[in-house]
């Protein structure tokens, strides 16, 4: 969870968080979740394949901004973090991009405790936060991934 660009405002608005995975299953668990708890998160485009090469850099292996910040780029930020853990990592990772809930005017609106109290409640030793975890367990390793084998 960071609030990292501001591109992400751009995409999804000053209600809702940018939301990246790597797992069909826990995007869909922390859409639902959000609408439980009123922290909002809306899916941002996920396309490595297309997106990558606004990190070309004839200078190093890749760089930290994108080459054109109209081609998605709360999306690229997200395909940056991506980057560095590697397409084979067989975890399960959650990226939200909260820039623009995190405030309202020069205030802090406290957004993100409640959806991380809500998708990982069952995982508390409170009783209350335990019923506000989703209903069943999600995977920690991505099952999802296509096998080499």
């Amino acid at each position: 969870m960071a609030t990292l660009t501001g591109a992400q405002g751009i995409a999804t608005g000053k209600y809702h968080a940018g939301l990246l995975t790597n797992s069909d299953k826990w995007e869909k668990t922390c859409i639902e979740t959000s609408k439980a708890c009123a922290d909002l998160c809306f899916p941002m485009v996920f396309s490595p394949e297309l997106h990558f090469s606004e990190f070309n850099s004839e200078v190093a292996d890749m760089k930290n901004s994108v080459s054109n910040p109209a081609n998605a780029a709360s999306a690229c930020a997200g395909l940056f973090i991506h980057s560095h853990i590697g397409s084979k990592y067989e975890g399960i990772w959650i990226h939200l991009d909260i820039a623009s809930p995190v405030s309202d005017g020069d205030r802090a609106t406290g957004f993100g405790v409640s959806l991380l109290n809500c998708l990982f409640g069952d995982s508390s030793l409170n009783s209350a936060l335990k019923q506000l975890g989703p209903e069943s367990a999600l995977p920690l390793k991505n099952d999802e991934l296509e096998s080499d084998e």
